[in-house]
């Protein structure tokens, strides 16, 4: 059966809940762990990114991405309002909590998630410099973007209205980093650039998940999910190589 065809355990129609309280299990656990993931990886992000702000080559593009780290730790407090409305224990974000932490730029943890939060894992891996943390942000930024759509469609709706309204800012945050990107190759960073894109680009990858994934089929039955990974990750690869091509830059072939 093609993977973007209903399957036989898929509901009829789309369950729909407003209300914590009315999310039955193991929905509820589903989204917990959906939105701690998502804030853990917003505060990281904002973390790794405020210790680059320094190194903008102009005061406009350090601007920029200092108003990025404050919508991201934005859109992780949006998302933690409603997580709170699960009776989660919300004081581990009351806490100091090393969200810089990074391992070796050479270490390799796949899908991995360590450190004591939920974090990514591509947000494990340290940024070397402006150039290669915009081409990292372009990367990653136009594949959240894509989830971020998957999620606005979700069963939960304050959710999926807080995911819908975080892609706005997504979006603009992706297209600032792909004008960092021109910028740089237009500074003679061509070889910089190259290099940054081969290093990301499988670690963004990962961030689909596997393919023909048990998970993704338990998703989709809950109304989390309606897309399979394979399917969202193609869609970034396409834009990507798009991208890519236009720039006269290359991808890896196979990750």
């Amino acid at each position: 059966m093609p993977q973007d065809m209903p399957s036989q355990d898929v509901p009829s129609q789309d369950v729909a809940f407003d209300r914590a309280i009315d999310v039955p299990e193991p929905c509820r656990a589903e989204l917990i762990k959906l939105m701690t993931g998502f804030v853990d990886s917003e505060l990281s992000s904002a973390s790794g990114f405020s210790e680059v702000i320094a190194l903008g080559p102009s005061l406009k593009e350090a601007m920029a991405l200092a108003r990025i780290v404050h919508e991201k730790i934005r859109a992780a407090d949006t998302v933690c309002t409603i997580l709170g409305t699960f009776e989660t224990d919300m004081g581990r974000y009351e806490l100091p909590h090393p969200w810089s932490a990074r391992i070796g730029r050479d270490d390799d943890i796949g899908c991995a998630r360590c450190g004591g939060d939920r974090r990514l894992a591509v947000f494990h891996y340290p940024l070397d410099g402006w150039t290669d943390t915009v081409v990292m942000h372009h990367l990653l930024g136009s594949a959240v973007c894509i989830q971020l759509e998957e999620y606005s469609n979700m069963s939960f709706r304050p959710l999926a209205d807080a995911f819908g309204a975080i892609r706005i800012d997504e979006l603009r945050h992706a297209m600032l980093a792909r004008e960092g990107v021109t910028r740089a190759l237009a500074r003679g960073e061509r070889e910089a650039v190259q290099q940054s894109v081969t290093y990301w680009w499988p670690r963004v990858a990962h961030c689909f998940g596997k393919e023909r994934s048990a998970k993704y089929r338990a998703l989709r039955r809950m109304g989390l999910r309606h897309r399979p990974n394979e399917m969202l990750r193609k869609t970034w690869e396409q834009e990507m190589r798009a991208f890519l091509d236009r720039a006269h830059l290359s991808a890896p072939m196979v990750v």
